[in-house]
């Protein structure tokens, strides 16, 4: 009786600490300038659009914390003054008149826990402003982490496919 008690926690135990990391393999010229424009983060309970300031504070934090990794990845990266109401649209023309060459976007879903915040899902693309395609993309899901530990995995996933 113990025995299977005992497997069923292990598994239970190895399923919280899976994460789920997909990176698009794209060859990306060296050099180019990346904008990081607006992320869009969701309370996980709401399950709707809420643009609160802590969802609007914890987008520009995986922001900040996905910056050495995209300089790592030989990127320049700018900080785009983008509002959080702008349309891909208008985005793209504040992206375009900072001569970026790359647009990185980026969705998530966040679950509030008391004071603590954690990032449950967080899917991010870069858009090639000269075509419109889309030059690489990611997503991470999975446990719910830290909203830096989410970006430096999808980050350092985001490295190890264009280097």
């Amino acid at each position: 009786m113990v025995r299977p008690v005992l497997l069923l926690f292990a598994i239970i135990l190895a399923g919280c600490s899976s994460s789920n990391i997909a990176v698009q393999d794209t060859p990306i010229p060296r050099g180019k300038t990346i904008g990081l424009g607006y992320f869009n983060m969701q309370l996980e309970k709401k399950k709707k659009h809420n643009t609160d300031t802590v969802c609007y504070c914890i987008g520009k934090t995986i922001q900040t914390a996905l910056i050495p990794y995209l300089q790592k990845a030989h990127f320049k990266v700018i900080d785009l003054p983008i509002p959080e109401k702008a349309t891909d649209f208008q985005a793209a023309m504040i992206a375009d008149s900072m001569h970026v060459d790359y647009l990185l976007t980026a969705t998530g879903l966040v679950d509030l826990v008391g004071k603590s915040s954690f990032v449950d899902a967080l899917s991010l693309k870069a858009v090639d402003l000269k075509s419109g395609e889309v030059a690489f993309s990611g997503a991470f899901s999975g446990v719910a982490i830290r909203p830096v530990k989410a970006a430096g995995k999808i980050g350092q996933a985001i490295v190890a496919k264009i280097q």
